[in-house]
């Protein structure tokens, strides 16, 4: 194991924790469902591509999920990354360079967890976007629900909705951590600070997830409102009592905490396989122009520095 690899042991050691603990709090939610439905529980399949009770399917979604979602990362990550980067060259061209500018290599935990929010959070923001506009695309539901099986079933499809997208969502996600921490960036040209324009400038792989983030800080809070307190008092008339707001804001809170537990192990894997992803990207980057440049470069262009440097000179100097 590598020196870099030792370091990222305790983080290791923590997503696989937080992973089985997040299994462990998904059967109980899945035992306290499949009591509450009793004799259908044989019967009723939650996951429309598989035949089987719904015990089985979720087991086998939270034991192979994680692993299918770091497949789909091995297999698309860094093509993709080339197609946003190339996407980004197209589009900014007419006012933006884009070049490479050397960064540290530092990343502590706090970090990889902060990392993992935003696509824990849009799957379950997706998840419940989607399953609101095409029925049984993500999960099918019971013919019949009773009221007493709701506190249950909303949590348990939340997390299997989370849970199916995670493959798609890391597909988008993904390639935006390899071009962050290549440190490939995109700056205004020249030309462009002369027209009185401030300095602009951002890594290519922030400016694609802060559009995945913007929808996902917006969706987020909705979803929640709707899943949680609309859909059960308006639509099927629950009580509104301090038992029923207790329960959705666990959920509302518990909720995005599993989904993080479940994308913590893909954010290691990816500081483990960055090197070498960071060299596929890097040599596309060159390929389409850009250079390697110090910080202060791409915010100071060097002629304006050089006329900088004249006006700091003594008149006697």
């Amino acid at each position: 194991m590598t020196h870099k690899n030792l370091k990222s042991l305790p983080m290791i050691v923590f997503s696989l924790a937080c992973l089985g603990v997040a299994m462990w709090v998904v059967n109980i939610i899945l035992t306290n469902f499949v009591r509450a439905i009793g004799t259908d529980a044989s019967t009723y399949s939650i996951l429309p591509f598989r035949l089987g009770s719904v015990d089985a399917d979720v087991t086998w979604l939270i034991t192979y999920m994680v692993p299918l979602a770091g497949g789909v990362y091995l297999l698309t990550s860094l093509p993709l990354a080339a197609i946003m980067l190339i996407a980004t060259r197209v589009m900014k061209s007419p006012a933006y360079d884009i070049d490479i500018v050397r960064i540290g290599t530092e990343f502590g935990s706090l970090r990889m967890i902060r990392r993992a929010f935003i696509p824990a959070l849009f799957s379950l923001s997706m998840g419940g976007a989607i399953s609101g506009l095409v029925k049984d695309l993500l999960y099918t539901e019971p013919a019949s629900i009773m009221d007493s099986v709701r506190p249950t079933y909303l949590p348990l499809t939340s997390v299997v909705g989370a849970l199916v997208l995670l493959p798609v969502v890391l597909a988008f996600f993904a390639p935006t951590w390899i071009l962050n921490d290549s440190g490939i960036v995109m700056h205004l040209k020249d030309k462009e600070l002369k027209i009185r324009k401030c300095p602009d400038t951002i890594g290519v792989g922030r400016w694609w997830s802060n559009l995945l983030g913007g929808f996902t800080l917006f969706m987020v809070p909705v979803v929640t409102f709707v899943q949680y307190f609309y859909n059960p008092v308006v639509i099927h008339n629950q009580l509104l009592n301090s038992d029923f707001v207790f329960r959705a804001l666990l959920n509302a809170v518990g909720i995005p905490l599993l989904a993080l537990a479940f994308v913590l192990p893909l954010i290691v894997f990816h500081e483990i396989l960055v090197g070498g992803m960071k060299h596929g990207i890097l040599s596309v980057a060159r390929r389409l122009g850009a250079r390697e440049m110090e910080l202060e470069e791409v915010l100071v262009p060097a002629e304006n520095q050089e006329d900088e440097e004249d006006s700091t000179i003594s008149p006697t100097g």
